[in-house]
């Protein structure tokens, strides 16, 4: 499947499509996050890796923060609009979302969508995160 056949439609279609995993993934270079099935369904069929990879590239910000607060569970927002995105990583206190990492992307072939994922505390020492879609927390 090439972008060009992509919609929001079928973006938000494979987001739901994976209730579980049987493997875990470990990205390009760092050992401090892992992702599922879903994530990599996702990340294939999208042709969107550069979202792992982005995530990857944040999780020494994010076990300093979880180091400091104690979080366990952190959300991602990805959010297309006009072929542009903006990635925020957040933590839920008290009801309040508190930005950890906001970052703007200035080209993507992404269809317009809004998309959520979990980025959960896997392992504590040392700290390593499991990114998965929300279809199978």
């Amino acid at each position: 499947m090439t972008t060009t056949e992509l919609t929001t439609e079928k973006v938000e279609e494979i987001m739901n499509s994976s209730t579980g995993t049987e493997k875990y993934y470990r990205p390009f270079l760092f050992n401090t996050m892992v992702y599922t099935d879903g994530v990599r369904t996702f990340a294939e069929q999208c042709q969107a890796y550069w979202v792992i990879d982005l995530v990857n590239s944040y999780m020494k910000k994010i076990q300093n923060n979880h180091r400091r607060t104690g979080e366990w569970m952190y959300f991602i927002k990805l959010k297309v609009k006009d072929s542009k995105a903006s990635v925020r990583i957040y933590r839920e206190v008290d009801e309040k979302k508190k930005t950890v990492v906001r970052q703007d992307i200035y080209y993507t072939d992404l269809p317009n969508v809004e998309l959520k994922f979990y980025l959960q505390l896997a392992q504590e020492e040392p700290a390593v995160f499991c990114m998965e879609c929300p279809s199978e927390y």
